[in-house]
């Protein structure tokens, strides 16, 4: 079996255990500490796979080593500034306009949160999205993809496997008949977008750090907001997609450019 064909297989097929694992334990009554673990693990599944069929890829390398290449490049501060503002900068957008349509406070739609709870919320985002996916992603998906396809095809097909590993999740949002289905698709369309966004950051700073950072920041700016979620999925689904309208007319009518440099092409092997 090809590396790509069982990463996805593996990707996906985890990420589907570990969701019915969770199910049971909570149909149980199982300890939450339990569940909460078993979430962590799903969200590390692209990490995993990658991990598993590491050496098909780069036969005589070590994982080890192959993660400190992908990381090895030095930070520039254009795409680091990028990383974290693009998704903040798009929250507020979402949050500003809504408070303007619904004649709310700016300060009513924003969580009453501690310090505490802002930095608890912040790194068990880090740890059950950015952190086990994004090695997966784009550090092994993106890299291979780019060797086959043009960045924005590949940054696209990325998107479109991001988001329907994410559908198990989907039919437990708690929304039913249409609200699902403008969950789903704002979901979707947010995320096909937004893969194409840290595909343009990643190819400028060829360093995992900035989607990494991106991701984290689309999460946790999200969670900062007290507004229907379908309402913030679907204001920032939005203007991804004309951010990544303007990217995509940016590649077709420039030269071509090289990709992030593939892992395998980082260090030295062992």
């Amino acid at each position: 079996m090809k590396p790509l064909t069982l990463f996805l297989l593996l990707t996906f097929g985890l990420f589907i255990v570990g969701f019915a694992l969770v199910g049971l334990l909570i149909s149980i009554g199982g300890p939450n500490f339990l569940v909460v673990l078993v979430q962590i693990a799903m969200a590390w599944t692209p990490t995993v796979a990658f991990a598993i069929i590491h050496r098909k890829v780069y036969p005589g390398r070590s994982f080890r080593q192959t993660v400190a290449g992908l990381f090895a490049p030095r930070l520039r501060v254009l795409p680091l500034l990028a990383s974290i503002l693009i998704p903040v900068v798009a929250t507020v957008i979402v949050w500003l306009g809504y408070s303007v349509a619904s004649d709310q406070a700016p300060l009513a739609l924003v969580a009453d949160l501690s310090l505490g709870a802002l930095v608890v919320i912040f790194f068990d985002g880090l740890i059950r999205g950015p952190l086990g996916e994004e090695l997966g992603w784009r550090g092994y998906l993106q890299n291979e993809l780019t060797r086959r396809f043009s960045l924005l095809k590949a940054s696209l097909i990325v998107g479109v496997i991001w988001a329907v590993w994410h559908l198990p999740l989907w039919f437990i949002s708690g929304y039913q008949g249409v609200d699902l289905l403008l969950y789903i698709v704002f979901f979707a369309v947010g995320l096909i977008a937004f893969s194409v966004i840290i595909g343009f950051v990643y190819n400028r700073g060829k360093n995992l750090i900035y989607p990494i950072l991106l991701h984290q920041m689309l999460n946790f700016s999200g969670r900062l907001l007290e507004m229907d979620e379908l309402v913030v999925l679907g204001g920032v689904a939005a203007v991804y997609v004309v951010m990544a309208v303007v990217i995509g007319l940016v590649w077709l009518r420039s030269t071509p450019q090289k990709a992030a440099q593939p892992a395998r092409m980082v260090g030295k092997s062992a």
